[in-house]
């Protein structure tokens, strides 16, 4: 079977037709229709789109040590909404701990 010769688009062509779909409002569907673009062919943009952005770390708020000064030794606990449990001793790394609750989230 023969392949229609399709246009191919430059990265710039790309990101414009992206941004476009995002502010029509419309669906995937009628967005392709309306703009003679094949359905996969933008579903395999958005995808691309969405991979190449950078992960976020979760947002974190700073919170006083209240055992500051305290003998206790005892680590944070962090309790999570699915019951996860995540225990940090002092001197945790910020960055570690991002990609832990990110891996909670995930489960």
């Amino acid at each position: 079977m023969k392949r229609k010769n399709q246009p191919r688009f430059s990265t710039n062509q790309k990101a414009e037709i992206l941004a476009l779909y995002e502010q029509s409002g419309l669906t995937q569907e009628q967005f392709t229709q309306q703009q003679g673009l094949g359905l996969s062919t933008l579903q395999r943009w958005l995808t691309e789109l969405h991979n190449s952005r950078p992960k976020k770390l979760p947002g974190f708020v700073e919170v006083p040590n209240l055992l500051q000064g305290s003998a206790s030794g005892r680590p944070y606990q962090l309790r999570f909404g699915s019951g996860v449990q995540l225990e940090l001793a002092r001197g945790f790394d910020l960055e570690e701990v991002g990609l832990l609750c990110e891996l909670v989230k995930s489960l």
